[in-house]
């Protein structure tokens, strides 16, 4: 272990920071549900073919905010191990985030050690802000902020392991049960998809952590586990998630040849009729029993004509596409309901100063990675273009 400075000391009450994330159901990654004291402001939003969970943190910027007005901050690597900066007014962070582990560039061990993911906060009366941001915060930013801090921040309000909205002490068995990179399994799932990639495999410092952490806290105190707000990293996964869909189905399309795009027309067209001629044989009944064989008698006048060795395959054709394309409706919704979200418009109307050419940059990439590709539906084109 390399010996310490200013960037990786900690002390105070320990504080475990995690992110609010998203995740496709297809997954099947078996996260859990959202409860107490989590999801508050985040599950609000319901999602119908995404899960919420909890994740380590990702290569951006914590910053802090005690009740004498006073900023510190922590630099944040991809792999979530953190650089501590006590007084922002005196130093501010670098203009962007390692692009690569601090396990990988730092020679001093003390730096990317566990205990670097991890923070603490100083003993203070009253609320401490904390916030998540993927980039850096000016002092224009920061002085926003600071005037009210509860329209973009979240408070810390117990410094007794006292459980408040979004944390809980960091147990063991919290963090196997809410944080998906302390289970093996979740990790293994999440890691199959690259729009939930990069979650690292903490299962075996599942003791180590909250051990290191009592070690950290002054009082001995276990410490909390505390989710971030991350509406920019859960609108881009939600956008790509979408495109992804959008891409499969477009796939499907380009791999037809002219006579099965004909066939499928002709099946469509069938379809159309099946319904009418049912609508038609049953209206004016009211029992079901009665309706469902009213339809299946006035469609066997017609049914009797079809070559069904040639039918029902482009039949089932046509209905995986018309699955995949409801699919991709309720996917947009997810990812509409994010993009008019109040928190992904406070990131964009507050986190970004005009003057600065980096938060201008930031803007840029946030836009393409939260945008690109969205208008696919009729629900996208409504309520966002």
């Amino acid at each position: 272990m390399g010996k310490l400075c200013h960037r990786c000391q900690r002390k105070g009450y320990a504080l475990f920071p995690v992110l609010y994330a998203v995740a496709p159901k297809a997954l099947q990654a078996q996260l859990p549900k959202l409860a107490e004291p989590f999801g508050a402001g985040i599950t609000q939003q319901v999602l119908k073919q995404h899960d919420y969970y909890l994740r380590g943190l990702e290569a951006g910027y914590v910053y802090l905010l005690y009740p004498n007005k006073q900023w510190k901050g922590y630099l944040v690597d991809p792999e979530g191990a953190m650089l501590y900066y006590p007084n922002l007014t005196l130093e501010d962070m670098p203009a962007a985030p390692p692009d690569k582990p601090l396990r990988q560039t730092c020679s001093n061990q003390a730096h990317n050690s566990l205990p670097g993911r991890a923070l603490c906060i100083e003993d203070t009366r009253g609320p401490v802000w904390i916030a998540f941001s993927r980039h850096r915060w000016t002092k224009a930013v920061r002085d926003g902020h600071a005037k009210h801090p509860a329209m973009r921040m979240q408070a810390i309000t117990a410094l007794d392991d006292s459980p408040f909205a979004h944390a809980l002490p960091a147990s063991p068995a919290n963090l196997k049960q809410w944080v998906a990179n302390f289970d093996e399994m979740r990790v293994r799932q999440l890691n199959r998809s690259p729009l939930t990639a990069g979650v690292l495999n903490d299962n075996g410092h599942l003791t180590r952590l909250p051990d290191q952490m009592k070690q950290m806290s002054a009082t001995g105190k276990q410490g909390l586990i505390m989710a971030l707000f991350d509406p920019v990293g859960i609108t881009a996964t939600l956008n790509a998630s979408r495109n992804g869909l959008a891409e499969q189905i477009l796939l499907l399309d380009d791999k037809l040849t002219q006579p099965e795009r004909e066939d499928l027309m002709v099946a469509s067209l069938i379809m159309e009729m099946k319904q009418h001629i049912e609508a038609q044989a049953s209206k004016g009944e009211t029992d079901p029993e009665d309706r469902a064989e009213a339809q299946a008698k006035g469609w066997q006048r017609y049914e009797k004509h079809l070559d069904h060795r040639k039918y029902d395959p482009v039949l089932k054709k046509l209905q995986t596409k018309q699955q995949l394309a409801k699919q991709l409706e309720t996917y947009s919704t997810d990812y509409v309901g994010w993009m008019k979200s109040t928190q992904l418009g406070h990131v964009l109307n507050q986190d970004i100063d005009p003057a600065d050419p980096g938060n201008g940059l930031a803007l840029e990439h946030y836009f393409v990675i939260c945008a690109s590709g969205s208008g696919h539906t009729k629900e996208e084109h409504e309520q966002l273009w």
